[in-house]
């Protein structure tokens, strides 16, 4: 390694782990190292370096390829530059906090473009650091929530965030995530039902409808409200013994869990009111991201607004890593009038980040 300076780091700090890649200046990734878990809010100061530091000197001892892993502090002139995700962060007073304590630990500056600390959702903006055509981007996270961010790159390689749609939970917002997608489907099974009652007509048949009934173990498409509504587990107790397996669930869960269910009767059963509500969904989180853009016709366009045409749409998420619901997105965002240039699923947050950095230093 010391022969071979120009090493760049990339680091996700999150609630669960925290996750290390050391890329070279081409952007090959030659470590991986892992931490404990390291939500700023959640951890403090000391429990985040620690896991902090593990994870990177993990990362470092995969790099060397052989020995122990080494303690940090890092030798001077072993990283040209580091950008680091923290969840749990967005002050500038806890960036500014954090870079102080960790720029002597990687043996860094303690300011952009060697040193980058920000949120981790700028992390998922990091394609847009290897493509020179563009210089903004929006980041769309759809899992079990979902939020948009929209950032735009600097002249030092820093990422200036320009606006945020949504990341407001499940009560309030979370529009095309897992938790919306399941809350749709049973909105549409109870529609198709009171229309089905209105006109004396019976509901088409729906293989998404035949598995929602067998995962809640009813028979009544309004029997749903006992599952959907029945109370949160007493945490460490559950549910009573003659409860349904289902009520184990937290509410949100309950709904979450049926997205797996939805995507598979959409795209391999091709059930008509699974696509329904794929359909739905996409449009939802279309919505969510066109809020932050703008069309060349756009009479008077928001201030920090981004032309989706001069952008790359970066994508988060287990929902969005499917193709089809990929392609249902592009779609509902065609019909807003917004194609961007480019659309990448990012699936390896610290290797893309790593070799990002490495391509701007």
């Amino acid at each position: 390694m010391s022969d071979s300076p120009s090493m760049y780091l990339c680091v996700d700090c999150g609630g669960s782990k925290t996750a290390a890649a050391i890329a070279t200046k081409d952007g090959t990734v030659v470590g991986r190292g892992l931490g404990g878990p390291s939500n700023y809010t959640d951890v403090g100061l000391a429990k985040f370096v620690q896991s902090f530091s593990d994870a990177v000197a993990n990362a470092y001892k995969a790099a060397l390829g052989s020995g122990d892993a080494p303690e940090l502090p890092l030798n001077s002139g072993v990283l040209q530059a580091a950008w680091i995700g923290v969840s749990g962060v967005d002050s500038p007073a806890a960036v500014a906090a954090l870079t102080g304590a960790l720029a002597p630990l990687l043996a860094l500056p303690p300011s952009a473009p060697r040193l980058l600390v920000a949120n981790d959702t700028h992390l998922l903006a990091s394609p847009l650091r290897l493509h020179s055509d563009v210089s903004t981007a929006v980041v769309a996270i759809a899992g079990t929530g979902s939020i948009a961010v929209s950032f735009k790159l600097q002249e030092d390689g820093s990422l200036q965030e320009l606006g945020r749609v949504g990341g407001w939970g499940w009560l309030l917002g979370d529009e095309g995530s897992g938790f919306y997608v399941g809350r749709e489907a049973v909105r549409e099974i109870l529609t198709r039902a009171d229309r089905a009652a209105l006109t004396g007509e019976p509901a088409a048949p729906s293989t998404l409808r035949d598995k929602v009934f067998e995962i809640f173990e009813i028979e009544n498409p309004y029997d749903v409200f006992s599952v959907i509504y029945a109370a949160d587990p007493i945490p460490g107790i559950g549910a009573t013994p003659a409860a349904k397996p289902i009520l184990d669930k937290e509410r949100k869960h309950r709904m979450a869990g049926l997205a797996p269910v939805v995507f598979e009767c959409a795209f391999v059963e091709k059930d008509e009111l699974a696509l329904t509500v794929l359909q739905s969904s996409a449009g939802a989180l279309a919505r969510q991201i066109s809020a932050m853009l703008k069309t060349e016709n756009d009479a008077s366009p928001a201030a920090n607004a981004v032309l989706a045409s001069s952008s790359i749409l970066c994508l988060g998420g287990s929902l969005v890593s499917q193709e089809g619901y990929q392609n249902l997105l592009k779609e509902e965002l065609a019909k807003f009038g917004h194609v961007f240039r480019y659309m990448q699923y990012v699936d390896d947050v610290t290797g893309l980040g790593a070799a990002g950095i490495a391509s701007s230093a």
